[in-house]
């Protein structure tokens, strides 16, 4: 019976992706840190192949900072609608979409980076996660940027820029940026002859 596709997942799961029959690889999404073995079923009209032997264990790396960012128009989002600015220490709810299913996202703040929180994406991509602007942020225009991997296995980098205040709410506000993170962030790509695996990098 002539084969349709592929399908790969992941060990623990459940990440998975779906591939045509002349595939070589599809991306499954990916929690940095975690050790990940890969099996993968044949598909037909008559159903699924028995699973292959598992593939060798892999850890994708946690994303890397870049010192030279590029610039991303794709917005992210708050739990309080659009906003402009923010006070030092206050807590902000960011959310967004548009990344591999179960894959990393961190969430970082420019002008110099620092990452506030690294979380996993839901099973359709998306996450909401509540973070806090750093107390000894300068005054000014300061970009956060959520980044992880789309599907497709491509960085996808989501950014709003905000006026912080300066402690004590002064009015006097220096402009430090805008700026946007750029991150590698990991995730993986199936070769489906031999179920090897590969990591997924977009500089």
């Amino acid at each position: 019976m002539a084969i349709t596709g592929y399908r790969a997942g992941a060990s623990p799961g459940p990440a998975s992706c779906t591939a045509g029959p002349g595939a070589t690889d599809c991306v499954i999404g990916a929690e940095a840190g975690t050790a990940y073995t890969v099996s993968v079923v044949a598909l037909s009209a008559g159903g699924p192949s028995p699973a292959s032997s598992p593939s060798g264990s892999v850890v994708p790396s946690a994303p890397v900072v870049s010192s030279t960012p590029p610039v991303t128009s794709l917005p992210l989002d708050t739990g309080n609608g659009p906003i402009s600015s923010a006070s030092p220490g206050e807590a902000l709810v960011v959310k967004g979409g548009g990344y591999a299913p179960y894959s990393s996202v961190t969430i970082a703040i420019y002008s110099s980076p620092q990452v506030l929180a690294t979380v996993r994406a839901d099973r359709l991509g998306a996450f909401e996660q509540s973070v806090t602007v750093p107390a000894g942020l300068p005054a000014g225009i300061h970009s956060f940027v959520a980044a992880g991997v789309d599907g497709d296995g491509n960085v996808r980098a989501l950014r709003l820029d905000l006026t912080v205040a300066a402690s004590g709410g002064s009015s006097s506000l220096p402009i430090t940026g805008p700026a946007v993170l750029w991150l590698i962030v990991g995730g993986f790509a199936l070769t489906l002859a031999g179920v090897g695996m590969r990591l997924v990098k977009r500089q």
